[in-house]
């Protein structure tokens, strides 16, 4: 069955994946100098979060067994986006922790918000990946 098997990737792939961002942000709204969630997502953490969800997908597509005819260009696909954004999101990583630790300033708001974005792609290109590869070995 593949609703259960995609419900604990959600859980423990991405839920977990979040946790420590989501706990310092509960943490830090408690004391009174607290960041604001712009302000930490602008550190650049959820672009990890991403790089790993986007390799580990990539990663079960390459590493499953067999494929029914039609669905191998999809699959292809998908690994190529996986791998193109687990790239992306680390160089952008990169440079942001490179970056705060220069006399560079960077704007944590486009970080946020590119830190977002590709999560989102992420969750639905990783999302993909593991239903399409839970549903060819549910058959």
């Amino acid at each position: 069955m593949v609703g259960p098997k995609l419900q604990h990737w959600f859980f423990f792939g991405v839920l977990f994946g979040v946790l420590p961002i989501a706990l310092c942000f509960a943490m830090n709204s408690l004391s009174r100098n607290g960041m604001t969630l712009t302000q930490l997502l602008g550190r650049g953490e959820l672009l990890i979060v991403t790089t790993s969800l986007a390799a580990a997908a990539a990663g079960q597509i390459i590493t499953r067994k067999g494929s029914p005819a039609g669905i191998t260009n999809v699959l292809g696909f998908l690994v190529c986006l996986n791998i193109l954004l687990a790239v992306a999101t680390a160089g952008l990583f990169a440079f942001v922790s490179y970056a705060s630790q220069t006399p560079q300033s960077i704007d944590a708001t486009s970080v946020a918000q590119y830190s977002v974005v590709l999560f989102a792609s992420s969750v639905v290109t990783a999302g993909s990946s593991a239903l399409i590869v839970e549903w060819e070995q549910a058959q």
